[in-house]
C-alpha cells in the first residue's frame, strides 16, 4: 500500500551512532552524502535502500500507524550472511532497532558494497559457476529462494568471480530432510524460470551443481521430482501471463 503523503523519517541519531560505528560513515556530517536507490511501500511499512560513501549498503525498514510488513527481512539477511562467511557473498555489519517518528519499529540493517555487474551472457562457464556457488550455499544449510539474474553479480577481477547479494528471502536449514529438498527443488525451478534457460542449460548446471553437493542418490531423485513437478507450474504460468498480455494487446 502506497501512503506517499507520510514523509520518510529523517536519520535518527540511533542510526547515525550505529553508522558511525561500524565505519559505513566517517563522521555524522557525511549522513548527507548517503545515497537513496529505492523506496517503496510494503503494507504499512516503507522500504529504503541507500548506499553509503565507504562500501556500504543500507536497508531501512520503517513501519507507519497502520497494519506492518511483519516478515523480519534483516534478520533472515544478516542471519544467512553470517553462515555464509568466507564465500563470495557480502559482509553482514548487523543492524539496529529503534522507534521512528511516527512512533512505531524502525529497523536499519547494513552490509558491504559488492563491485560487479549484472549477467548478461548466459555461456556454459557461467552456468557452471551458478551451479557450485548455489552447492556452496547449500552445503552449509542456506537456500536463497530468490535466485534471480538480479541477485547475480559478476566481480570486475581477473578471475571473474560470481557474488550472489541478496539474502532477504533466503531459509536456513540446519538438517537435510524432506522440506530442505524440497526448497532446493523450488530453488532451481525458479532459477529457470527467471533466467528463461533451455532443458540442456538447466542440465548442464544441475551437473556442475551435483559434483559439488553431497546429496545422496535418494535426495537428488527428490530434489530433481521437486524440480520438475514446480518446473511445470512456473511454465505454465508464463504461458497464461503471455496469453493475457496478448489479449490485452488486442486492438
Amino acid at each position: 500500500m502506497n501512503d506517499l503523503q507520510l514523509s520518510p523519517p529523517d536519520w535518527s541519531p540511533e542510526e547515525i551512532r550505529f553508522l558511525s560505528d561500524i565505519g559505513a560513515i566517517d563522521h555524522p556530517g557525511q549522513i548527507e552524502e548517503v545515497e537513496l536507490i529505492k523506496r517503496r511501500w510494503v503494507y504499512r511499512t516503507l522500504r529504503e535502500v541507500f548506499r553509503t560513501p565507504n562500501g556500504f549498503i543500507l536497508k531501512r525498514y520503517a513501519n507507519a500507524p497502520g497494519r506492518n510488513d511483519l516478515r523480519r527481512v534483516w534478520q533472515r539477511e544478516d542471519g544467512a550472511l553470517r553462515e555464509l562467511a568466507g564465500l563470495p557473498v557480502p559482509n553482514t555489519s548487523g543492524f539496529v532497532q529503534f522507534r521512528n517518528h511516527w512512533g512505531k519499529q524502525s529497523i536499519l540493517y547494513a552490509r558491504s558494497l559488492v563491485p560487479g555487474s549484472p549477467i548478461t551472457d548466459i555461456n556454459q562457464p557461467l552456468l557452471e559457476k551458478i551451479g557450485h556457488l548455489l552447492a556452496s550455499f547449500h552445503r552449509r544449510g542456506i537456500i536463497t529462494q530468490d535466485a534471480s539474474p538480479d541477485n547475480f553479480l559478476v566481480e570486475e577481477n581477473t578471475d571473474q568471480t560470481l557474488w550472489f547479494i541478496d539474502f532477504g528471502r533466503a531459509r536456513h536449514y540446519r538438517s537435510a530432510n524432506a522440506l530442505y529438498w524440497t526448497s532446493i527443488g523450488k530453488e532451481f525451478a525458479l532459477l529457470q524460470y527467471h533466467f528463461g534457460l533451455s532443458s540442456a542449460q538447466m542440465a548442464s548446471l544441475l551437473a556442475a551443481y551435483w559434483q559439488k553437493s553431497p546429496h545422496s542418490r535418494l535426495a537428488q531423485a527428490f530434489i530433481l521430482w521437486r524440480f520438475h513437478r514446480l518446473q511445470r507450474r512456473y511454465v505454465r504460468r508464463a504461458h497464461t501471463r503471455l496469453l493475457s498480455m496478448t489479449d490485452v494487446t488486442k486492438p
